[in-house]
């Protein structure tokens, strides 16, 4: 699942002193830098930690990312389920340099608001106490804000063996060195974008010697996960890909809700299998059992077949080409608008009511039972009249056979106007 082994990264320790050595330092005039090509947007991740030998979730982590007048903007949010902790981040930087401006925390009951310059300055206030402490700290060196150093990744021109220093301030209000000290290829897994070719960086914090590794996409810099080493407690985040929206279509849940629930027409219909003979199998094959019914409480899904459904039977039809990427499910809310029925009798019979005029499918699936005869050859003799062989005579037997098949069936129904009953057979042929 996770690429990094912490075996891996605490073997680089004996390496980082060695690779600082004439490191490039980037600051936040560094020309090098390019802010447009940091991913906007909003962003969740499954938040691990490996103990043990194992890894368990223990989280989540939500990340948004925009530009507002002139300013890069971060807000984080970060749930701990161990022991029900949320913290807050909104982090404020110049839009092109990355020069931090500003930053408001809250963990707990501390609430802490500060400018960021070289001389730093604000206040943290006990929520529950109301005490308040002043900060005022001076920094002689151009820095980024710690939290926001990813983003500073994803600005740079990142290549196989890229390495730099990243002076950042955090939480402590001490200044701190981020050294890249790998840079390579690799592939990351998205669910629904397939296989993603990623920049794998690696970088240590040379005052704590924590470690990080990111997975940053080559193509849109979009943060893929997170790795990181504290105190020898490995600490994984692995994006969820909620920010994946293929969609030109938007979904109308009210207009789509009426579709099916406030009008007066009715769909009926026959579900049934007509079980032709599998050319496939033999020319010969002769079917015993033409038609089968969906047997009764069998599940009838109706769809109202709206620009937005077609649209996402066309996205999965392209998701089945890609490799390794998943079919996109439909959202809640789309969910929300499909209509179920069960069938009722034992001719596959089943209903839906209080339709409005439009365009629907209908989707079923039940299993059956393929019964047919092959007329299949047994046997050859030679054939000989007074002593002379006049040819050969075949023998033939009919055998029966089943086998369990799976019928999914799909059928377009229109209703026209309101009040209408419209009878349809869905079937398999």
């Amino acid at each position: 699942m996770f690429t990094m082994k912490k075996t891996i990264i605490i073997s680089l320790i004996q390496l980082i002193y060695l690779s600082v050595i004439g490191q490039n330092k980037i600051t936040p005039d560094d020309k090098l830098l390019n802010a447009s090509l940091i991913k906007k947007g909003s962003f969740s991740m499954d938040y691990f930690i490996g103990e043990n030998g194992s890894v368990r979730k223990i989280g989540m982590f939500k990340f948004d990312v925009e530009e507002k007048n002139e300013n890069m903007k971060l807000k984080t949010y970060t749930y701990l389920s161990d022991s029900n902790e949320e913290w807050t981040e909104e982090l404020e930087a110049d839009n092109k340099t990355l020069k931090p401006i500003s930053r408001k925390t809250t963990r707990g009951v501390k609430n802490t608001s500060i400018k960021l310059d070289k001389n730093i300055t604000g206040e943290v206030i006990d929520s529950k106490t109301k005490k308040k402490d002043l900060i005022n700290e001076r920094i002689d060196e151009e820095f980024f804000d710690y939290s926001m150093h990813p983003l500073v990744l994803s600005a740079l021109p990142l290549k196989t063996g890229y390495k730099a220093t990243i002076p950042v301030v955090g939480s402590n209000l001490k200044l701190s060195q981020l050294t890249i000290v790998e840079a390579k290829s690799a592939t990351y897994n998205s669910i629904y974008s397939g296989n993603r070719s990623v920049w794998e960086i690696t970088l240590v914090d040379m005052q704590s010697n924590n470690f990080f590794s990111y997975q940053i996409d080559k193509e849109n810099r979009k943060i893929w996960m997170i790795m990181m080493l504290f105190n020898k407690t490995t600490y994984i985040m692995k994006d969820l890909e909620t920010d994946f929206n293929p969609f030109k279509n938007k979904f109308n849940k009210e207009e789509t809700f009426k579709m099916v629930s406030a009008g007066n027409s009715v769909i009926e219909g026959q579900a049934f299998v007509k079980d032709e003979p599998n050319q496939k199998i033999d020319i010969s094959v002769v079917n015993l059992n033409k038609k089968q019914y969906a047997p009764k409480g069998t599940t009838v899904i109706l769809m109202p077949y709206t620009p937005f459904y077609k649209e996402w039977f066309e996205i999965n039809k392209k998701q089945a080409k890609i490799k390794g990427a998943q079919p996109v499910p439909l959202p809640k809310e789309a969910l929300e608008c499909l209509r179920y029925t069960q069938v009722y009798d034992d001719k596959g019979g089943f209903e839906f009511v209080n339709l409005m005029p439009g365009e629907y499918l209908l989707m079923t699936t039940f299993g059956y039972e393929h019964y047919f005869k092959k007329i299949q050859e047994t046997g050859r003799a030679n054939v000989y009249v007074n002593g002379n062989y006049v040819g050969t005579e075949v023998y033939t037997g009919a055998f029966g056979y089943t086998r369990n098949e799976n019928a999914n069936i799909t059928k377009n129904v229109t209703i026209k106007t309101n009040g209408e009953t419209v009878k349809t057979k869905l079937k398999k042929t």
